[in-house]
C-alpha cells in the first residue's frame, strides 16, 4: 500500500501515470465505472472521464462525482457514514480510502464486508468491517440509477390519433343507430300518459264518454308496453355492440401488446399494464346509455315548448338551467383534464409498484403460470397479465434451472425421484415442456446465472 498516493485533501502528490492503467491513475472513477456493472448499467472508464477537468494528479475532482454521475444518467451523493453503519439497501456504495486506492462495498457477511478493489476488477474480496473502517475516509459515495419519469398524458385530439375509436364506432354503427331510434320512438310513445290524463280530465270527465275513455285507456296500455319494448329493445342493442366493440378492441390491444417492439415500451412494466387498463373503462362506456343520449336532445325542446304552452312564463326557469348547465360542463374541462392526467400518473405509479415488486420478489422463484395467477389475483385484466408475463418466457427455463439446481442439484436416479421433481416444478408454476427438459436434460444447456453457492 505504500506505493499507492493519499487522497487527503491537501496530501496528494504525483503520482507515475505511465501506464495507462485506469485503476492506477484513477481508482476511485474505476471503481465508479465497475458499479455501473452492476447496475446493469456499464459505462467504459474513459467515458466516465469525458468532460471533466482533471486534479494536478490526473483524477477527477471528488466534488465533481455527482455532476459525472448525473450526466450518465445516475444519482451520486457523498454522505459521512461510518462502514459498520450503511444501511443495505443503499449497497453498493464506493469508499475512497486514506491510501489513495478505493473500493466497491457490495454487501455484508457476519463481521466481514464484500467488496471490489479497483486492481483487481470484478472478483469479490472478503476484508474485515474494522479493518475496512481503519483504511477508509469519512466519506462514502452512494450511487443508485436515477428514476425514470412517467409522464403520462392524452393523446392529442388531432389528425388520427382517436382513428382506432372512431372505426370501431363506426363498424357497429348499424347497433347504435338502430338503439337511437328505439330511443326515439320510446319517448314518442312517453307521451301517450300525458295525452291521456289530459283529454281524461278535459273530455272523457265532463261529457262522462266512458266508451271514449276505454278506448283511449286500451291505447295508451299499448303505447306503454311498447314503450317497454322499446326501451329493452334499446338496451339490448347497446349491449350487443358494446361486447362487439369491447372484443374488436381487446384483439387489437392485445395483438399490439404482444407485436410492440422493445425499444417503444416503457421502462416500467407497471407503468406498462396500468396503460392498458385504463382501455377497461371503455367496455362501459360502448355499453352505456351514453352513446345514444344525442336521440334525447331534441326532446329537451319539447318539453320546454310543452312547459311554455302550459304554464306560459314558468319555461323560462328551465330553459335558463340547460345553457347554465352546459357552460358549466364546458368550463370543467380543464380541471377535470388536468386532474384526471395526473390520477393516470399516480395510478400508473401504483400499478408499477405492484407489478414490479411481484415480479423482482417472485420471478426467480416461480414459472409464468404462478406470476399470472398472482397479477390476475390482484385485479389486473387477462390481457394485460399477458403483456407483462410476455418476457418471462424467453427466461423461464433458465429460472426453471436454478430452481431445480438448488432443491435438487442431481439428477433424478428413478422413476419415484423424476416424478418428485417434476411434480415440485409444477407446482411452482413451470410449464410441462420446461418442466420436462429441465428434468430430463438437466446437462443440456448451462444454468441461470448465479453459479453454486
Amino acid at each position: 500500500m505504500a506505493d499507492l498516493t493519499s487522497l487527503l485533501p491537501g496530501t496528494q502528490t504525483p503520482r507515475d501515470t505511465s501506464t495507462g492503467n485506469p485503476a492506477a491513475v484513477d481508482p476511485l472513477l474505476m471503481c465508479l465505472a465497475m458499479t455501473t456493472k452492476l447496475l446493469d448499467k456499464p459505462i467504459h472508464v474513459q467515458v466516465l472521464r469525458t468532460g471533466f477537468a482533471l486534479d494536478a494528479v490526473g483524477r477527477v475532482p471528488l466534488a465533481a462525482y455527482p455532476d459525472l454521475a448525473q450526466k450518465h444518467g445516475l444519482m451520486a451523493a457523498w454522505s459521512r457514514i461510518k462502514v459498520s453503519e450503511i444501511p443495505t439497501y443503499v449497497l453498493p456504495v464506493l469508499l475512497p480510502l486514506m491510501d489513495g486506492r478505493a473500493c466497491v462495498l457490495r454487501d455484508f457477511e457476519g463481521e466481514d464486508a464484500i467488496v471490489l478493489w479497483a486492481d483487481l476488477g470484478m472478483e469479490n474480496q472478503r476484508i474485515s468491517i474494522a479493518e475496512l473502517q481503519s483504511l477508509s475516509r469519512p466519506e462514502v459515495l452512494a450511487v443508485k440509477l436515477a428514476p425514470k419519469r412517467h409522464d403520462q398524458t392524452l393523446a392529442p385530439m388531432h389528425e388520427k390519433a382517436f382513428s382506432w375509436f372512431w372505426d370501431t364506432l363506426w363498424r357497429f354503427r348499424h347497433f347504435y343507430v338502430e338503439s337511437m331510434i328505439a330511443t326515439l320512438v320510446a319517448n314518442i310513445l312517453t307521451l301517450a300518459s300525458v295525452f291521456f290524463t289530459m283529454n281524461v280530465y278535459d273530455r272523457v270527465v265532463p261529457t262522462q264518454a266512458y266508451s271514449s275513455l276505454w278506448t283511449l285507456a286500451i291505447g295508451t296500455t299499448i303505447a306503454i308496453v311498447m314503450e317497454f319494448v322499446m326501451r329493452w329493445l334499446k338496451a339490448r342493442l347497446v349491449d350487443l355492440g358494446g361486447k362487439k366493440a369491447d372484443l374488436a378492441i381487446n384483439a387489437t390491444l392485445l395483438r399490439e401488446i404482444m407485436s410492440i417492439r422493445l425499444e417503444h415500451r416503457p421502462q416500467s412494466v407497471g407503468i406498462f399494464a396500468s396503460s392498458m387498463r385504463d382501455f377497461e373503462s371503455l367496455r362501459d362506456f360502448f355499453s352505456s346509455s351514453s352513446l345514444v343520449l344525442l336521440a334525447d336532445m331534441p326532446f329537451v325542446l319539447m318539453y320546454l315548448l310543452l312547459i311554455a304552452l302550459v304554464a306560459g312564463p314558468l319555461a323560462l326557469v328551465p330553459a335558463a338551467v340547460v345553457p347554465i348547465l352546459l357552460l358549466i360542463g364546458l368550463y370543467a374541462q380543464k380541471p377535470l383534464i388536468k386532474a384526471m392526467r395526473e390520477n393516470m400518473k399516480e395510478a400508473g405509479d401504483k400499478q408499477s409498484v405492484l407489478v414490479e415488486s411481484v415480479l423482482n420478489r417472485r420471478a426467480a422463484r416461480l414459472g409464468t403460470a404462478r406470476i399470472r395467477h398472482e397479477l390476475q389475483s390482484r385485479g389486473l385484466a387477462p390481457e394485460m397479465v399477458a403483456g407483462v408475463v410476455a418476457d418471462l418466457r424467453d427466461s423461464e427455463l433458465a429460472r426453471a434451472r436454478e430452481v431445480w439446481r438448488k432443491k435438487f442439484g442431481e439428477p433424478a436416479q428413478d422413476a419415484g425421484s423424476r416424478a418428485k421433481q417434476m411434480r415440485f416444478l409444477a407446482g411452482r408454476g413451470f410449464s410441462a415442456e420446461v418442466i420436462r427438459r429441465v428434468v430430463t436434460e438437466p446437462d443440456q444447456e448451462p444454468d441461470a446465472p448465479g453459479g453454486d453457492d
